[in-house]
């Protein structure tokens, strides 16, 4: 399956997520007062497929729902359940299946984002002229599909979280050791697997912008939306026009020829110091 495809498939689950759901909760007459578990599936799925087709239909999806105004609906929607889960239904209710696993509609509204981002990232370094090309090598990096760690994790948590305020409440939660216990094997397991991977990329400067390639995870920022870079003793640092995630960070010590980098994006960038105010020195003292 392309990358294209994957994202009208997410999509089409997330709204049929959304609206099964919400419909069942509301006591839609398609999926309730009579709630039919058969029912609510075939709806979904008539739902995910007609929403599918329609996605597949807008040319520019990748750059629409990579908005922030799309992301925080996306990110932001399933949340609106939480209020609903803890202080409304009663735990182990059906009403408070239905809005746990509306909760969990975050997960393809996440994974749209980072599919979405890697369809932009590659469509941008595919119409850019490449200048030069470093890598930025990770700790103790031992196989590249262990980065997988995060994304498993978080759904991980997120499912054993969910599902068990849904079935038994927010404060039997607490009260139960082996829910306690679960919680932080994965917490463990997920510092023993940073312990044995890094977080290796690709790093290209490009006519347009940075292409940042790693692993599972790609981003492609344009020149346009930087208002330079600055040299510190650990890292360089591109700063950017934007009020969150200001700025993108490189271990100066992991990167493999630094001078390359610097040199790549001093051709578009200006460099700047603490203040965010542009410096006349030169790279070469810094590097």
């Amino acid at each position: 399956m392309t990358s294209r495809r994957l994202l009208d498939v997410l999509v089409g689950v997330y709204v049929s997520i959304i609206v099964v759901t919400a419909s069942a909760l509301v006591r839609w007459e398609a999926v309730a007062p009579a709630f039919s578990a058969g029912r609510a599936v075939a709806v979904g799925l008539a739902t995910a497929a007609v929403v599918a087709l329609i996605a597949r239909s807008v040319s520019d999806l990748g750059e629409n729902v990579t908005s922030w105004s799309a992301m925080a609906v996306t990110g932001g929607l399933p949340l609106v359940y939480l209020p609903y889960l803890l202080l409304v239904v009663e735990p182990g209710a059906t009403q408070a299946l239905i809005a746990g696993i509306g909760v969990l509609a975050v997960i393809p509204g996440f994974a749209i984002r980072s599919v979405a981002n890697r369809i932009v990232s590659r469509q941008r370094r595919e119409t850019a002229t490449e200048i030069a090309v470093v890598t930025e090598h990770g700790g103790k990096g031992t196989r590249r599909w262990l980065i997988l760690r995060e994304p498993i994790f978080q759904v991980c948590f997120l499912v054993l979280v969910v599902g068990s305020v849904a079935l038994i409440g927010p404060f039997a939660v607490i009260e139960r050791p082996i829910l306690l216990a679960s919680v932080m094997a994965l917490f463990v397991l997920n510092d023993l697997l940073d312990s044995l991977t890094g977080s290796g990329s690709d790093i290209t400067v490009t006519t347009n912008g940075l292409h940042v390639d790693q692993c599972f995870k790609q981003s492609f920022t344009q020149w346009d939306e930087c208002d330079g870079y600055r040299l510190t003793d650990e890292s360089v640092e591109i700063v950017r026009s934007r009020r969150f995630f200001s700025t993108q960070d490189f271990d100066r010590e992991a990167i493999s020829d630094q001078t390359a980098l610097v040199d790549g994006i001093s051709t578009y960038l200006p460099r700047l110091n603490e203040a965010g105010e542009r410096m006349d020195e030169t790279i070469e003292s810094y590097c």
